[in-house]
This record gives structure tokens, C-alpha cells and sequence, in this order.
């Protein structure tokens, strides 16, 4: 059996989680902590939306395809 690399999507996944775990016990920790807050309140609305106006797209397709 051969040795083969992983993916580059294993490998870039993590090289993020590598990161982030560097950088949370960085100096900059507290502002990281903060950001990542403000990113999640930000992304949970956003995507409430863009849920409800799919379902609305989908909804108005379907019933006119049919």
C-alpha cells in the first residue's frame, strides 16, 4: 500500500482550524471572540432570510410549472 496525500480540501480545512486555534490563543483573542459573535448574530438573520425568500421562489415556480 501506497502512502498518498489527503485532499486539498482536508488539507485546507485544517490549515483553518490550525489557524483559528493559533489565533483564539494570540494577543488578539478577545477581538477574535468578539468578531466571531458578531459574524454568527449577523449569519443566523441573513439565512432565516434567504431560507424564507427560496421557499417563496420555489413555491411560485412550482406552481407555475404546473
Amino acid at each position: 500500500m501506497t502512502w498518498s496525500l489527503p485532499s486539498r480540501g482536508v488539507l485546507f480545512g485544517a490549515l483553518i482550524i490550525v489557524g483559528l486555534i493559533v489565533l483564539s490563543q494570540s494577543q488578539y483573542g478577545d477581538a477574535f471572540e468578539s468578531l466571531l459573535y458578531v459574524s454568527y448574530g449577523i449569519a443566523i438573520p441573513v439565512l432565516f432570510v434567504v431560507i424564507i425568500i427560496a421557499g417563496i421562489y420555489f413555491s411560485i415556480r412550482h406552481f407555475v410549472s404546473g
